[in-house]
């Protein structure tokens, strides 16, 4: 249960602009994706589930690269520039193999995704910009919402794959352990 006190702090620490709430969306998925990238040790990178209906599914470095990738491509189009060439159709660089490249990527497209956002202001958030994926035109804002919504559909994929390597995910394990404090 918050206190008082407490709940002054985080209203007060809360972004006060829709682009800070835009921003703080991608942190949201920021925080999720990049530890369980980090959680996943290098020799699962090339993990992919193949029992069950996972046929064609992307290894765990494809996730990571695609998100990565998929931040380029979207906040790129929120900028009115065009995507980046190493974000190669959403797939990220073929070179990168490794778990630092995918990891070192990952974290530069969310360093790019806060810069296009910190320099959005709240007059230009719905003016009309080219979908990246190809249908009509969207806003500033909804583009932001989509990069976020995105990693975190892939987050939950991520997750899959941490937890059927035996591997918890670092979210939930910080709330394991927030339960063992209460307890």
């Amino acid at each position: 249960m918050l206190t008082s006190a407490a709940l002054i702090l985080l209203l007060s620490a809360a972004p006060v602009s829709v682009v800070g709430e835009l921003d703080q969306q991608l942190t949201v998925a920021e925080r999720r994706v990049i530890p369980a990238a980090e959680a996943m040790p290098e020799e699962h990178y090339a993990f992919a589930p193949t029992q069950g209906e996972f046929a064609g599914v992307r290894t765990f470095i494809e996730q990571v690269k695609h998100i990565a990738a998929v931040n380029y491509l979207i906040l790129s189009a929120v900028r009115g520039e065009p995507p980046p060439e190493h974000v190669n159709q959403g797939r990220g660089p073929d070179a990168f193999r490794t778990r630092a490249e995918a990891l070192k990527y990952l974290k530069e497209s969310y360093a790019f995704a806060h810069g296009v956002t910190a320099a959005l202001t709240t007059e230009s958030l719905l003016g009309p910009v080219a979908n990246p994926g190809g249908g009509p035109p969207g806003s500033r804002m909804e583009l932001v919402s989509i990069a976020a919504i995105h990693a975190m559909d892939h987050y939950g994929q991520m997750v899959v794959y941490l937890r059927m390597n035996g591997i918890v995910p670092p979210a939930t394990q910080k709330e394991i352990e927030q339960q063992k404090k209460t307890r």
